[in-house]
């Protein structure tokens, strides 16, 4: 990282400072919303895919079911590198749909007037488990939602999908074909063609400044498999880090952005006089804290790192 340098200002200009950063901590700092919707769809399908192929939850609207059905398969098509591949269901039962977070549902939309969805109320779906294998590692992978008799996609499905522990986009509508390229070497750069399937926080590095009357703080995240390439010299990016490991991982950060990471306040060399560290992953409503005591995916998780300069 170039070095950071910081001029105290004068006091109007000192005051825009503060305005500008308390503005920017509310918009940084408020808890992430998915403004689609996409959770309350009556049918729900989470997709995972690694090595031997797509692994697909699915929890079925009770009135769609039959919607869902066709030739003695469910209506759900994966393609890889172009080829249908073949789908073996795993398990199927009924079940009650999962509670999921939606903050708006019930609320009225300023721009059409009507009340936003929420979840159905009858809560029964038939959950099914499949499975769709590879043959090869494909470089792409195409999900096609049933079609009606007129080859219209008309179900309303939300939809999640991960690629290995990297989550590929929040809450979205599947609502046509869409396709995915796989990064095999690096899950988090796995991506849906279309744009708007994306997950909200993407970048492996974010970076904010803080500026307050006694105190100059900047905050970082970085994913936990960059940070173990930074400072180990034969990391392991797919080991399951114990909560031993952590603390270590967490020394290392602390090294190493104290030797890295200069900042100069009035154009004299400041050292963090305060650092915290926490382990984050992103969950449906953004990021979320790691229990100390559950082991993280070192390929997909996050550190939050926080250094306080006091003045």
């Amino acid at each position: 990282m170039n070095t950071s340098s910081l001029r105290l200002p004068s006091l109007r200009r000192w005051q825009a400072f503060i305005l500008a950063a308390l503005l920017a901590s509310l918009s940084v700092q408020a808890d992430w919303v998915n403004l689609t919707g996409a959770e309350t769809a009556v049918n729900i399908l989470e997709i995972r895919i690694d090595e031997t192929g797509v692994t697909v939850g699915l929890e079925m609207y009770i009135n769609d079911v039959d919607r869902w059905r066709a030739n003695g398969q469910i209506g759900l098509t994966v393609f890889a590198d172009g080829q249908a591949l073949s789908q073996e269901v795993l398990l199927e039962e009924q079940r009650n749909r999962v509670d999921r977070l939606s903050p708006y549902a019930g609320m009225i939309d300023p721009r059409t007037r009507r009340e936003i969805p929420g979840p159905p109320k009858d809560k029964r779906v038939l959950y099914t488990k499949l499975h769709y294998p590879f043959d090869e590692l494909p470089s792409q992978v195409t999900f096609s939602p049933p079609e009606d008799e007129r080859g219209a996609h008309v179900l309303s499905i939300g939809f999640l999908s991960y690629h290995g522990a990297a989550p590929i986009n929040d809450f979205r509508h599947l609502a046509q074909p869409e396709t995915l390229h796989l990064n095999w070497d690096d899950p988090w750069f796995s991506q849906f063609e279309n744009r708007n399937l994306k997950r909200h926080h993407r970048w492996p590095q974010m970076s904010f400044m803080y500026i307050e009357p006694r105190e100059v703080r900047h905050e970082i995240l970085v994913r936990v498999r960059d940070l173990m390439e930074w400072t180990q010299d034969a990391p392991d990016l797919h080991a399951r880090l114990t909560e031993e490991d952590q603390e270590a991982l967490k020394r290392d950060a602390r090294k190493y952005f104290d030797t890295v990471n200069p900042l100069r306040i009035d154009g004299e060399l400041s050292q963090a006089s305060t650092f915290r560290a926490e382990f984050l992953n992103i969950g449906t409503t953004g990021l979320e804290v790691v229990q100390p005591d559950t082991a993280i995916d070192a390929s997909a998780a996050i550190m939050g790192v926080s250094l306080s300069h006091w003045r």
